[in-house]
């Protein structure tokens, strides 16, 4: 079991004037960042990072170590982004499982750049 280790202490009050050092909340955020560095904690990222405005099918196969599989007809066709899930992946298409499909949208360059 790790022992704890007391940073700082303090006592309540004896109703003595104490200047004013700001905001409350601002000054407790701070105490928190400087117990921590203190005590050596860093905090985990809270989300993953953005995904790309442009996205290259290349890069997509080397992030997520994609590897084809012979005779298994699969195209990566986007990137995924689930927040709630803390999870981000390949949007891939199955050409033999999924069927036949349909691509269409508005006159502009992302049609054709997804091709």
């Amino acid at each position: 079991m790790k022992q704890a280790a007391v940073i700082k202490s303090m006592q309540a009050s004896t109703n003595s004037k104490i200047e004013a050092q700001g905001e409350q909340l601002g000054q407790i955020l701070r105490l928190i960042v400087a117990t921590a560095q203190i005590a050596n904690q860093k905090a985990k990222k809270l989300w993953l990072e953005n995904i790309k405005e442009v996205i290259v099918e290349s890069d997509l196969a080397q992030k997520y170590s994609f590897k084809p599989i012979p005779y298994n007809v699969e195209a990566i066709i986007g990137e995924y982004d689930a927040p709630e899930k803390q999870e981000q992946g390949l949007v891939k298409y199955n050409l033999l499982q999924d069927g036949n499909t349909l691509i269409y949208g508005n006159n502009g360059a992302e049609r054709e750049m997804f091709f």
